[in-house]
Parts: structure tokens; sequence; C-alpha cells
């Protein structure tokens, strides 16, 4: 598990970090035993070389749990602050749209921006909220698609 020395399009690029193949087993153990932690089940606690002995808070084990079961998956996982903001670059890469299909939709007000000098910048939950948002749409559109289809007796 280490920091990717790599920048990329995304936002706190340091912050991504990558399993290792060699940690799968251990991060497996790590979010069961988080998880137990966040459900209430057990009270974590870290434990220096030294011997102290630090409480791990639930929502900390429980935002631990979700790392560690995503890096044992063999995902990389990216660490941001929800008031983190964004570049266009940035906010269009995690929207999957160009940044100048990202400067319309500022411009047309669908999403919040604020301007520092010439340059705008995004909030990183602004841009969550929209797509979960758009993702919400986009699956009951669907749905209703799959269901006149069903009614027309269309088959696909």
């Amino acid at each position: 598990m280490e920091a990717s020395p790599k920048k990329s399009a995304t936002p706190a690029a340091d912050a991504v970090f990558r399993p290792s193949g060699a940690d799968e087993q251990t991060l497996a153990r790590l979010e069961e035993a988080l998880r137990r932690a966040a459900d209430g089940v057990e009270a974590p606690e870290l434990v220096s070389a030294s011997g102290e002995r630090v409480a791990i808070p639930a929502g900390v084990a429980q935002a631990l749990a979700r790392v560690a079961r995503e890096m044992a998956q063999g995902n990389s996982v990216l660490v941001v602050p929800v008031h983190h903001e964004l570049t266009t670059h940035e906010a269009a890469a995690l929207l999957h749209v160009s940044r100048p299909h990202l400067i319309r939709m500022l411009d047309e007000r669908r999403l919040p921006f604020r301007k520092v000098g010439s340059h705008r910048r995004v909030r990183f939950d602004d841009v969550a909220a929209f797509r979960a948002r758009e993702e919400a749409r986009r699956e009951a559109l669907l749905a209703r698609i799959a269901q006149e289809s069903q009614e027309l007796g269309l088959e696909f």
C-alpha cells in the first residue's frame, strides 16, 4: 500500500493509494475487523510499537473499513475532503465529460462554482452530488424505457 507518485487529472493525486497483491489477505482481515468495529461489535484501537493505545472513533473505523474493502478487491482509493475545490480539468475528469462541456454546464448553472480570478473552482461534494443525481436520473429513464418496451411487447 503506497501513495502513488504519479500525478493525474484527479484531485489530490498524492492521496491515491494502490494496493499491492501481497496485501490482499491482510486487507481482507483488516476490513473484517474494522467492519465489526464500525458495527459497534468491538472497540478498535491502534497500538504503537511502544505500546501506546489510541481508540479509533466509529466514523474513522467505517471509513477505514471501506478503504480496506476496496483495496482488498484490488481497487485504488482516493482520499479527498468533501470541501476540496477542483479545477475544471479535474471536475471534468471525475464527471467523464470534456472540459468545454463542463464549462457550458457551469455557465448554465447546472453545477455551482466560484471564480478565483479568471479560473473556475468546483467543490468536490457538489461534483459528487451532481454525479449521483445524474446517475439516478439515468437509472429512472432506463427503467421507464424498459417498462414501456415491455408494455409494447418489444424485446431487446
